[in-house]
């Protein structure tokens, strides 16, 4: 019989045979554990104890290819864009601006009495709540914008003459406007507030007077917004709200300043308006569309068209202080449908007109200055017009 070791030991080797590599027990009972062939654990001993593997296969390096064929191309207008703030407001820069504007609109015949020639008769006074800036193209841009901003305007030897009373000298009137716009839905809609400031003057003591005009509500939504070219395509609505008051003017020869007659109705005021960039985005047409129906029936519905034509003399989104300089050019058509002659006391006139303003933008970096000048091929009723804007964008 054989000696019992011989048989441990032949039984061992048997059963080390069937059993897998990596399982197999060691001499002296002793066992160590395999790492697996692409898997690196902590407990894997150094690799100076371990049988060399097979290298990991590497990705191949990026070949280098032309950036000019794979970035777009870049104009002003889109170093313009990526030059926005972290607040997501685009530099004054990035965008054309908006229009002067033209209308001092309709008259009321109002009775006047000039101390100086002891005439009383009656005048063609402004109408007030049509010379508000109730018209979109008033200082306002198709494009929803975060803005405040300020208006000028000087109507200069307005003709108040209502062929009832001869000889009445011209009057002067100075519009104020101070604004506000803030967009939302990203930039794609905005609310507004607009509110006039009047003075009146001229040859004469009796026209001297200064009151509020009527505050208007303006909402704006872009249909299409394109902000690679700067195309877009708007619509939107005013309210102007009978909550400003009227002129006093001298009205007998004890100089008693009664409120100028006037209808406080509300004007609803449609508008439509687009801009189209070309030539590279330094030039660009723009145009409002609107048409203004009072509640009132004693006040005239009109309609209005305005085109402006803007050329980017100047354009240096990056400068520090002058990034742009804009020459424009508009026209303003007003076409009225009722309320063409006036022959009572009361009543409002408005005719038609076409009025040329031509000016220039100076832009900077968070604000543009504007002056223009208007003149009426038509009925205006005035015969000169200066403009100033300023605009702060935020």
């Amino acid at each position: 019989m054989r000696h019992p070791s011989v048989v441990v030991v032949a039984g061992w080797i048997f059963m080390s045979g069937a059993i897998k590599a990596e399982d197999r027990p060691r001499l002296w009972f002793k066992s160590k554990k395999e790492c697996p062939p692409t898997v690196v654990a902590p407990w894997c001993p150094p690799e100076s104890m371990t049988a060399p593997t097979s290298p990991v296969p590497t990705e191949p390096a990026p070949v280098a290819t032309d950036p000019s064929m794979t970035s777009p191309p870049v104009s002003s207008f889109n170093a313009a864009l990526a030059s926005a703030s972290e607040a997501g407001t685009q530099p004054a820069a990035s965008y054309s601006p908006g229009f002067f504007g033209d209308l001092l609109a309709s008259a009321i015949l109002t009775p006047i009495f000039i101390p100086e020639t002891g005439v009383f008769g009656f005048a063609a006074s402004p109408n007030v709540s049509q010379a508000g800036g109730i018209k979109i193209v008033e200082g306002d841009s198709p494009r929803p914008t975060n803005r405040l901003y300020y208006n000028y305007n000087f109507y200069g030897n307005v003709d108040v003459d209502t062929g009832l009373t001869p000889n009445l000298p011209r009057m002067q009137v100075h519009r104020h406007i101070i604004g506000f716009e803030k967009t939302f839905l990203s930039g794609d809609a905005s609310v507004g507030l607009r509110l006039p400031f009047f003075s009146f003057g001229g040859g004469t003591v009796a026209y001297e007077t200064s009151f509020v005009g009527d505050l208007s509500i303006i909402s704006k939504y872009a249909l299409i917004n394109n902000r690679e070219t700067g195309n877009i395509l708007s619509a939107g609505l005013i309210l102007g709200t009978p909550t400003g008051g009227s002129p006093n003017l001298i009205a007998n020869q004890s100089n008693q300043r009664p409120e100028q007659i006037r209808y406080r109705g509300v004007q609803i005021v449609p508008f439509t308006g687009y801009i189209l960039n070309f030539c590279c985005q330094r030039v660009y047409l723009q145009g409002f569309h609107s048409v203004a129906v009072p509640t009132e029936n004693e006040e005239p519905t009109f309609i209005s068209n305005g085109f402006g034509l803007g050329y980017w003399l100047v354009r240096e989104p990056q400068a520090d202080f002058i990034q742009g300089f804009v020459p424009t050019f508009e026209v303003h058509v007003n076409t009225p449908l009722n309320n063409f002659r006036g022959t009572r006391l009361g009543q409002t006139v408005m005719q038609n007109s076409v009025n040329l303003t031509t000016g220039a933008y100076l832009v900077l970096p968070r604000s543009i200055v504007g002056g223009a000048v208007g003149v009426p091929l038509s009925w205006g009723p005035h015969r000169i017009e200066a403009l100033a804007s300023w605009t702060l964008r935020f």
